[in-house]
């Protein structure tokens, strides 16, 4: 009898106990960390996992206003890992062929980072999050598999206002 081996791959998101504390920005600030995510390639998994695509979502008051963002970024530490201006809707942003791999076993904080856009108005809040396990896409390096995504979403950062 032969016996055949597969692979599974299980990523868990959860806010870091890192992520930015919120605050008050100007109109015009650039490069400001949002929130700060952790991924974790758990040990049951059993291949590294390649992060595709992340939805990032505003959850403040200026989520219902149009360019509140000329760009976002996504860094791990002070690199950059990706950025995008691709909006669905007006609340939601989406890194698109990510490509990071997340060795088997291991935990690594993203953070979301972003200049702020022609529509950002004072006294509107910013608060970014994921809103749920479709918020993200990834899938096992060696089967192509999607990866079983777990944690406790919504996962929304701090707030920061807008003055």
């Amino acid at each position: 009898m032969v016996g055949f081996a597969y692979a599974i791959s299980y990523l868990n998101v959860s806010l870091s106990m890192d992520t930015p504390p919120g605050g008050y920005i100007t109109s015009t600030s650039t490069g400001v960390a949002f929130t700060t995510f952790e991924l974790s390639n758990t040990a049951s998994s059993t291949e590294n996992i390649i992060l595709d695509l992340l939805a990032v979502t505003n959850f403040g008051t200026s989520s219902t206003t149009p360019h509140v963002f000329s760009e976002l970024y996504l860094y791990e530490d002070d690199t950059l890992i990706a950025s995008t201006t691709i909006a669905y809707g007006i609340n939601t942003a989406v890194f698109k062929d990510v490509n990071y791999v997340l060795p088997t076993s291991t935990t690594v904080a993203l953070t979301v980072r972003g200049d702020l856009g022609s529509g950002a108005t004072p006294g509107h809040t910013i608060r970014m999050g994921l809103n749920d396990q479709n918020s993200i896409k990834a899938i096992g390096s060696s089967t192509g598999s999607s990866t079983i995504i777990t944690g406790y979403f919504p996962i929304i950062g701090n707030t920061f206002t807008i003055y």
